[in-house]
């Protein structure tokens, strides 16, 4: 996942927004710059709750991604239409919404650097990764997310090096994951695994199970 380019777009529409929020007069424009926002966040459906996104991405040929504030109130559903990343930019006022967010990704491995960057810059209180056969949960610490980059390094690093270490035998999406178990219990984050249906599968010390 990475921020980009209609950061100009969506912008000049909620600044018109702010604008028009502060005078009533014109209820028509308001209503304009409201749609216009909800357009520029949204150019897919992929359900009304979290387990209905999580079912209706699992399989698509490209990455989604979904925002939902803490309500459970979907805000952002959209695609770039490529298979390898997502495009989305926030504005401060509506980062200020984000809960949770829900991507895909086309193969079974897990969160990646750029989506740990992207996860602290909107301060998530939960993300979560579907892919074909898993899903992939990372939560915010109680001190909250690292303030720097060292962490997403250190998931590459430790990544690249557990791939290549030859004894191991690892595949890719195997090593990334063993790397995020240890980055993510050295920054106090709870990590789980679990299969399709929801059945736990890996997870790191910090997991606590709700139901427990």
């Amino acid at each position: 996942m990475s921020e980009t380019p209609e950061k100009q777009l969506v912008t000049d529409l909620l600044e018109l927004l702010q604008c028009l929020s502060i005078s009533e007069s014109n209820p028509t424009l308001k209503r304009i710059a409201e749609m216009q926002t909800v357009i520029a966040l949204n150019n897919c459906e992929s359900g009304a709750t979290i387990p209905e996104v999580m079912a209706n991405i699992r399989h698509q040929p490209y990455e989604i991604i979904t925002v939902f504030d803490n309500h459970q109130r979907k805000f952002c559903d959209r695609t770039i239409y490529d298979k390898w990343m997502s495009s989305l930019y926030l504005t401060d006022d509506v980062k200020r919404l984000a809960d949770t967010a829900i991507h895909n990704h086309i193969t079974d491995c897990t969160f990646s650097a750029v989506d740990l960057r992207f996860i602290e810059q909107l301060n998530l209180k939960t993300s979560i990764l579907v892919t074909p056969s898993y899903n992939y949960y990372l939560e915010r610490p109680e001190q909250g997310w690292p303030q720097n980059s060292d962490w997403c390094e250190e998931l590459a690093s430790i990544g690249k090096s557990l791939y290549y270490t030859s004894r191991l035998n690892l595949n890719r999406a195997t090593a990334r994951h063993q790397a995020l178990i240890r980055v993510s219990e050295r920054y106090n984050m709870p990590y789980y695994q679990t299969d399709s249906s929801g059945n736990l599968l890996v997870c790191n010390s910090l997991y606590v199970n709700a139901s427990a």
